[in-house]
């Protein structure tokens, strides 16, 4: 870039301006790569995903035998492939005899990489993966400047000394070949370098660009970048400060007459600088920032100014004298007001009153009329959120949704529905949590009459219900590491029979799973599956807990204050107060406590919040669970007095399995029994305010529960099990939302 000198003289601030440059390579780029794509044909047509490492080998070996200069493959190798050792011994042989290949690894610290398991490869002979030189902001890709070697740096002759702005593509690139094709016959490729990527939803890395709706693969932006680099079509990236010191350059005539004559000339000076300066950039290829773009609004706003000191004085001493006036009179209104109400609603004022209105809810910023039940800020994150998943809905990949209970990923996964153009087909939802390892593979994939003891008819699963619409399956890390490989042979093929069935069944879903787990943690435990994670992570959102938006508690708790009692009335210092407060339970938790304080000012006939209100102390320590289906359960028990059939007639009732039932009812015996020092005690507690005819055969049975209980943690501390390894081992059909009861038994039984 050239230096740039001070130059004392005003005279020539226009020259120098436009002697500002940017970095061009026109002459140092390679010529464009072949492209050799991994589509979802391909991996069809293969054998499915992941390939057979033998195929890779091939597909290196033709295109080394047919002149390929070097070979790019954006794909990471850190596993071996148990199921085909021979296919990796045979593709490492060919990455040993062929020097002209390059893999993608995630970390270049040393002089070798580890690949294939525990085999070495040359660190010289890797890149990194695209973030590590990119980053995507304004639909444009930031080169860093220096940085680590990718795969675009290959196809650079020099490398980048300066921070350059890509536009990103409005369509997708054509590839040369697909990976079939190079199997076959190799390709022309004599003198060139070929990049073989992978494009297949759900497995590979996008970008989704907002102007243009398209997902593109990071190596079809790497070779993008590349191409642009070599035309000459970038910007390069100035600091902010860069750009704060030229604007305050232009507007110095401006602060030099302001002081001396009141003159506009000096404003209108400074707009003709501040629009060279502007050409000045885009001539030479400067990404102008936002920054700069608002700046250049500010002398404008300055002549406004002068003009309003000019020939405005008289009003503004008007005004000034009118609001001085209204204040004065509120004032008085208050403290009148003050002495005619009672004691509460005095000391109300005096702690919590502060601008007390009625309460108008926040508008909902109406970009999408789909999320109208979702309330947030205009400046929230979940405005972000939104915008993203506006586009993620257009095209039919997973998304996997990610956030703490009681966020509401629920209603983000319905709106990603009603945007996306399965609108007009089903929406279901099933909780993967709320549901045992026997029941969940029943509940999605239905059964056949006569399957198991009580399947008195065929029931059709959760699956065959959102055909042609959307299945979003709530807390997917909850679910068994066998069920997953079922779930998984669904994803990848489309296809599953009933329990107790032959005949296949194909069903055309789109899938949205969400956790509030972390899934890399699950899968580094061995509790998760990470095919199932790449199959279901096409596209990932996650949604910020509640204390790190604090803007949106005001608008929730408005909007939910103006449904259920418009006539309450709130202060700012309350809204203050609610910002501050934890919300571990998130928008679940607000919604319950914006209902008990609204019934308890209803209880002391108060037409304002206070809060205590609120109610939001510590917790007791033996809380009941909350669970809906737990809940019905138990008062569907009593309903039936604990009867020898009443379990099946809960199971009727409730339209679940037998065994579901005895599940939960398990789990209340054993949430009781963790509080209590006797068995009676339990049964006073399950049975509540009914009492049973039989209460001796229920008691017999509680005993019988709480035995069989007791004897699996005494086998489980015997053979040296931790707690988690005893309620994971020996519990796994327990619902979970007993675990913490469980475990507290668990501690129990240990110290007896």
């Amino acid at each position: 870039m050239w230096q740039i000198r001070y130059c004392p003289n005003l005279r020539h601030w226009a020259l120098w301006l436009m002697l500002l440059t940017v970095f061009s390579a026109n002459s140092y780029a390679r010529e464009q790569p072949i492209m050799v794509v991994i589509n979802e044909d391909d991996c069809k047509t293969l054998g499915g995903w992941p390939l057979d490492r033998k195929w890779y080998a091939v597909a290196l070996q033709n295109l080394t035998a047919n002149g390929a200069t070097r070979i790019f493959l954006d794909l990471a190798f850190p596993n071996a492939d148990v199921a085909h050792p021979e296919s990796d011994e045979f593709f490492f042989h060919t990455l040993q005899t062929l020097p002209n290949i390059y893999l993608l690894t995630e970390e270049l610290h040393t002089d070798s990489v580890r690949i294939l398991g525990e085999k070495t490869f040359p660190a010289k002979r890797c890149f990194l993966p695209f973030s590590e030189a990119f980053t995507i902001k304004n639909e444009k890709m930031i080169a860093k400047a220096g940085a680590a070697r990718t795969l675009a740096s290959f196809f650079y002759d020099m490398p980048l000394t300066q921070t350059l702005a890509i536009v990103l593509p409005t369509k997708k690139l054509t590839p040369t070949y697909s990976l079939r094709e190079v199997i076959q016959s190799g390709g022309e490729v004599k003198g060139r370098d070929v990049v073989i990527y992978l494009d297949y939803a759900g497995v590979s890395s996008y970008v989704v660009s907002e102007r243009s709706g398209e997902a593109f693969s990071t190596a079809e932006l790497e070779i993008w970048a590349a191409l642009k680099v070599a035309a000459g079509e970038v910007l390069t990236v100035w600091e902010n400060w860069q750009i704060g010191a030229l604007l305050m350059l232009s507007l110095l005539p401006l602060a030099y007459y302001a002081r001396r004559t009141s003159s506009l000339h000096a404003a209108f000076g400074a707009i003709g600088l501040n629009i060279l300066g502007f050409v000045g950039l885009h001539i030479a290829k400067i990404d102008v920032s936002v920054l700069w773009l608002s700046a250049n609004a500010l002398p404008i706003a300055i002549i406004a100014g002068l003009l309003v000191m000019q020939s405005r004085r008289a009003l503004v001493r008007t005004l000034v004298a009118k609001n001085t006036e209204k204040v004065q009179q509120r004032l008085l209104s208050a403290q009148e007001a003050g002495h005619n109400s009672n004691g509460e609603e005095l000391r109300y004022k005096l702690q919590f009153y502060e601008r007390l209105s009625r309460n108008v809810p926040v508008s909902l910023p109406n970009t999408f009329p789909e999320a109208e039940d979702i309330y947030f800020a205009a400046n929230s994150p979940l405005a972000t959120i939104l915008a993203k998943a506006d586009q993620v809905a257009r095209h039919d990949i997973p998304v996997l949704i990610l956030g703490e209970s009681g966020v509401g990923k629920e209603k983000l996964a319905q709106f990603i529905h009603r945007r996306s153009e399965r609108r007009d087909k089903p929406f279901i939802a099933i909780n993967c949590g709320a549901l045992n390892e026997n029941l969940i593979e029943s509940e999605l994939f239905g059964y056949e009459a006569g399957a198991f003891t009580g399947a008195v008819k065929t029931k059709i699963g959760r699956f065959e219900q959102a055909n042609g619409g959307t299945l979003f399956l709530d807390e997917i890390g909850e679910t068994s590491m066998s069920f997953q490989v079922k779930l998984l042979r669904v994803l990848q093929e489309g296809s599953f029979e009933r329990v107790g069935g032959t005949k296949t069944i194909h069903v055309s879903v789109r899938i949205i799973a969400a956790t509030h787990q972390s899934l890399e943690r699950l899968i580094a435990e061995k509790r998760f599956r990470e095919d199932l994670f790449y199959r279901l992570n096409g596209f990932s959102l996650v949604i910020p807990p509640l204390r790190e938006r604090p803007a949106d508690i005001e608008v929730i708790f408005t909007h939910l204050l103006h449904r259920i009692n418009p006539e309450l009335k709130i202060s700012d210092a309350l809204l203050a107060w609610l910002k501050e407060q934890p919300w571990r339970g998130n928008v679940r938790e607000l919604k319950a406590a914006t209902e008990r304080a609204v019934l308890n000012a209803s209880l002391c006939q108060r037409k304002f919040l206070l809060p205590e209100d609120f109610e939001l102390g510590e917790k007791p320590p033996h809380q009941a669970p909350r669970d809906e289906l737990a809940e019905q359960i138990l008062q569907a028990l009593r309903k039936n007095e604990f009867k020898h059939r009443a379990i099946s007639a809960v199971a009727a009732e409730l339209s679940v399995h037998r065994a579901t039932v005895t599940e939960y009812l398990r789990g209340w015996i054993i949430h009781f029994y963790s509080q209590s020092e006797s068995q009676d005690e339990v049964c006073k507690k399950l049975c509540g305010a009914h009492t049973p005819r039989d209460e001796s055969q229920l008691r017999e049975r509680i005993k019988s529960y709480i035995d069989g209980v007791v004897e699996k943690i005494q086998l489980g501390i015997g053979a040296k099990e931790s707690d988690e390894t005893i309620r994971a081992q020996r519990f796994r059909n327990l619902p979970s939302i007993f675990e913490t009861d469980l475990m507290n038994l668990i501690r129990k039984v240990r110290q007896s």
